[in-house]
């Protein structure tokens, strides 16, 4: 989310409140740290109301709460268009078992009536100390939206143990809860409930306790996707709960594993539920029963039981969101190798000069099992003359390639011979033997070559950096996933993605043949699509902060010209639709998992020649509907499925 900076007029609010101007337009952002009293809420609230004052959906207030535990004794009050955003689970709203349990006062956080608000980066604790603590959901819930539209909740942590429903939503519309871990909740992880619609619940990870993981009841137009449920608590009976009249209620692409209920251990369960109702594309195991009520094709009792491969298919918690399985961050950084390669360079180098000799011996940074080693050797000599270099340098897709070069140079003689064996491809072994003879005095030249294609073939150096961009998440950065994703789908939106690799160490544009993108595609996995993907690429108008690039921004406080980002085509035309490169993935062609390529060869060359900044890759669809597909991205595991910038050089003679 949006790292905002901080003015310099400190207001002191209430014990220990701080309120900060923020020069982000006319933006007000209100920074509180926490009390050492029980009523933070008093210090939390005067914020909110301050952020509150001319703000609007367009240019929000913003309450920032720093790192540590807020004991409240009474609601924290939302208002429209005001951001509430924590620290992550450093930052803790915690309540005693009397806090918020009346009508008037019916959780720890609470909107009645707001539009456009934002709650995140947050964990909630009680007092409570095991599932019998929690009651029916009605009070003392941690987040409670009534009749309130266009919100969101996410990236909150509910800890063990809590008294009421996670988060609690009634007779409203717009309301998106995403990238939450619900380690237990009193009575559900969520609910939707009576009038609620147009909404939706995904990548969350929720440990069923008490009754419910999320609840719809009476709702119309309600998207539960890409959660992952389970439990052993030995308390609550099922997973998702449909109630009553439902309208277009969607449940797919989650996974239900080895929940252990009271009265019932059910996937999907039916409590009077009737209306439009599907249930598809989930995978379940270890429940009981798995469907009760819901039509659609589902994947129940696998083989494989492992959620880290079902994740990398396009289920569950972590496939559309901020990590691999539940509480888990990867953050893996790739230098010159590439699939477990080691990279040495060795070059000795003996030149007369005198007597003296240096050596030189450095280990440079390593990562995914790869040694990168940088062994020099000088000798230097008055009049010997002779200069031996072996060379062994970056490999991609398990090639070696080794550079042995021999010259020996002579100032009277002037005798220059040349051995090179450089970089292999595809398991070709390219040879350049060159032998050239010069004699000072006698001005002659003879050369004889015997020379195949030199090219040297390597992955660009440096750290690969890729980030989502997603329309239905304007505001939210999503930066560490295992997976790119482009296209559009029906009722949710358009997806773009942005890479950028590090070309620093390239120079010379007109020595670059080729340059080629792979991404390695995979989802959705085993199924056709009603369009064609046609995948384009496009570079970006400026550069952008890895950090904070969103949908609607492309650093923290500056917005994109064009929401979903500002590009040139090929023919330098902003927001053009002549791509730099595309192939076509047929919406009847089913993901193989493997490489797919793109030549960006022209758009490499104009940021080596600094013709343009290096802003790296737009990467969209053409049409941009029902043509969603996913590649991994450089965060997945598996270094062998990340994305690759192969780049060949014409050899320097």
């Amino acid at each position: 989310m949006l790292r905002r900076q901080i003015g310099t007029l400190f207001l002191v609010i209430c014990l220990i409140l701080t309120t900060v101007p923020a020069v982000l337009g006319a933006q007000n952002t209100i920074t509180v740290n926490a009390p050492s009293g029980s009523d933070a809420q008093t210090a939390i609230n005067n914020a909110i109301n301050s952020a509150a004052s001319g703000a609007t959906s367009s240019n929000p207030g913003y309450v920032l709460l720093g790192a540590g535990t807020y004991k409240i004794n009474a609601p924290i009050i939302l208002k429209s268009n005001v951001i509430l955003k924590g620290a992550g689970d450093s930052t803790i709203i915690f309540a005693t078992s009397s806090v918020c349990n009346s009508e008037g006062s019916p959780a720890y956080v609470f909107g009645l009536e707001v539009s456009n608000v934002e709650v995140s980066n947050l964990q909630f604790k009680s007092e409570a100390t095991g599932p019998s603590d929690g009651g029916h959901g009605d009070y003392r819930n941690c987040i409670k939206l009534t009749s309130s539209t266009n919100s969101k909740v996410h990236d909150i942590l509910f800890t063990r143990y809590l008294y009421g429903d996670g988060v609690r939503i009634g007779d409203s519309s717009g309301i998106e809860v995403y990238n939450c871990r619900m380690k237990s909740s009193g009575h559900d992880g969520v609910a939707f409930l009576s009038g609620t619609r147009d909404s939706r619940m995904y990548n969350c990870y929720v440990e069923v306790q008490t009754n419910t993981g999320v609840r719809v009841d009476n709702c119309a137009n309600i998207e539960v996707d890409h959660n992952t449920f389970t439990g052993s608590a030995g308390s609550g009976w099922c997973c998702v709960e449909l109630e009553n009249t439902l309208t277009n209620v969607n449940v797919h692409h989650n996974i239900m594993h080895d929940y252990k209920g009271s009265s019932s251990s059910a996937g999907v369960g039916n409590w009077n539920a009737k209306g439009s109702i599907n249930v598809y594309d989930n995978v379940m195991w270890n429940v009981s029963p798995y469907i009760e009520v819901g039509s659609g094709t589902n994947i129940l009792g696998p083989s494989d039981h492992s959620v880290e491969n079902w994740v990398a298919k396009g289920y569950g918690y972590g496939s559309i969101g901020n990590s691999l399985t539940a509480g888990t961050e990867i953050k893996e950084t790739e230098v010159a190798t590439t699939n477990d390669q080691t990279t040495v360079n060795d070059n000795t180098v003996t030149e007369t000069a005198s007597a003296g000799t240096e050596t030189k011996e450095t280990e440079v940074p390593t990562t995914n099992d790869q040694t990168t080693v940088n062994d020099n050797t000088v000798t230097e000599t008055a009049s010997a003359g002779t200069e031996t270099r072996e060379t062994e340098v970056p490999m991609t897709n398990d090639r070696t390639t080794v550079n042995d070069n021999t010259v020996t140079e002579t100032a009277s003689a002037g005798t220059e011979t040349k051995e090179t064996e450089v970089a292999t491809t595809n398991d070709r072994t390219i040879v350049n033997d060159n032998t050239v003879t010069e004699t000072a005095s006698a001005g002659t030249e003879t050369a004889s070559e015997q020379e195949v294609k030199a090219e040297k073939v390597s992955n660009a150096t440096g750290i690969v950096i890729d980030n989502r961009l997603r329309e239905a998440s304007p505001d939210t950065v999503y930066q560490d996933k295992v997976y790119i994703d482009i296209g559009g789908r029906p009722g949710v939106g358009k997806y773009r993605d942005l890479l950028l690799f590090d070309l620093s160490e390239y120079n010379n544009a007109e020595n670059i043949s080729n340059a080629t993108l792979s991404l390695y595609w995979y989802y959705p996995d085993g199924r056709e699509r009603p369009e064609d993907a046609v995948v384009e690429i496009y570079r970006p108008a400026k550069t952008w902060n890895q950090e904070n690039v969103t949908w609607n921004s492309r650093d923290n406080g500056v917005l994109w010209t064009q929401p979903g980002g500002d590009w040139f085509d090929m023919n330098n035309v902003s927001q053009g639709d002549a791509p730099y490169a595309t192939i076509t993935l047929n919406g009847t062609d089913i993901p193989d998992n493997r490489y797919y390529e793109l030549n960006v060869t022209d758009l490499v060359k104009e940021y080596v020649s600094d013709e343009y900044e290096n802003t790296g890759f737009l990467i969209k669809t053409r049409s941009e509907n029902a043509d969603y597909v996913a590649f991994y991205s450089s965060e997945i595991e598996d270094e062998n499925k990340r994305p690759i910038l192969n780049i060949e050089e014409k050899a320097v003679a």
